[in-house]
């Protein structure tokens, strides 16, 4: 786990995937505020109060910039010591990449939900609008997919029992909105 002394982010998280005889290295990057905003519409928001490292992965693109590092290292004979500095290297150089990132534009958290969205993507797009306050237009997003793949068993990319991840962004959505009197 390498710790990131940041306004978004508590740490990193990657993963080693051995895949003889190549070792995947995946390095995840992504703010607390879409994490936490995550779980609550998974209906699992004491997830949030884990650390980082212990929550489940996830990721998001910006201007062209994504949080995700992966790199696949090749080992002629995979040395079980070698991998602790193989993901590390991996690791800070995802972290190194995200500081520059946040660090052209400002560490401006909006700003950098607003590029987020400007991609326009399932539901990192839908959770960005959320931590810019803007539950319709994450509605728009989800409801715009569902109407777009209505055969898509998954929504954007999973299910929680019988309900796609597109669904829950938006009972998620109108719930909040009811709550202050606006409707759906």
């Amino acid at each position: 786990m390498w710790r990131v002394d940041g306004p978004f982010f508590e740490d990193a998280w990657f993963a080693l995937v051995p895949t003889q005889p190549a070792v995947d290295f995946c390095a995840y990057v992504k703010t607390l505020r879409m994490d936490d905003v995550l779980w609550d519409i998974l209906g699992m928001s004491s997830n949030s109060d884990e650390r980082m490292s212990l929550r489940a992965t996830g990721a998001f693109t910006a201007g062209g910039y994504s949080t995700v590092d992966r790199e696949t290292v090749r080992l002629e004979s995979p040395d079980e010591a070698a991998l602790p500095g193989l993901a590390a290297s991996v690791a800070d150089r995802a972290l190194s990449a995200t500081e520059a990132f946040l660090g052209s534009i400002g560490f401006d958290e909006d700003e950098l939900y607003r590029r987020i969205l400007e991609q326009g993507v399932g539901l990192t797009g839908c959770i960005a609008s959320i931590c810019l306050g803007d539950l319709r237009g994450a509605m728009g997003i989800a409801k715009g997919y569902r109407e777009k793949f209505p055969d898509k068993y998954d929504g954007f990319s999973f299910r929680i029992g019988e309900r796609s991840d597109v669904e829950l962004v938006i009972d998620w959505c109108e719930r909040r909105l009811a709550g202050r009197g606006e409707g759906a």
